[in-house]
């Protein structure tokens, strides 16, 4: 495999999405790492696995999976 587009990349990652009014500080940040991750990580990877990308009312989820098609 020495062609690039031949690759399958493949990440797995905890992304420490706890439901709202789950925090360890102020916000965790969780906006700010979701966008991170949408606008710099995401689109470099074929398959994505997330540990920990709660659904329980937020709309982080829906978001990612918005930009991930």
């Amino acid at each position: 495999m020495t062609n690039s587009s031949s690759r399958l990349r493949i990440l797995t990652q905890n992304m420490f999405m706890r439901p709202p009014l789950i925090k360890t500080n102020k916000s965790d940040w969780k906006d700010e790492r979701l966008d991170y991750f949408i606008d710099n990580i995401l689109g470099n990877y074929d398959v994505v696995c997330l540990q920990e990308m709660f659904e329980f009312a937020s709309s982080r989820r829906s978001r990612l999976l918005a930009a991930a098609e």
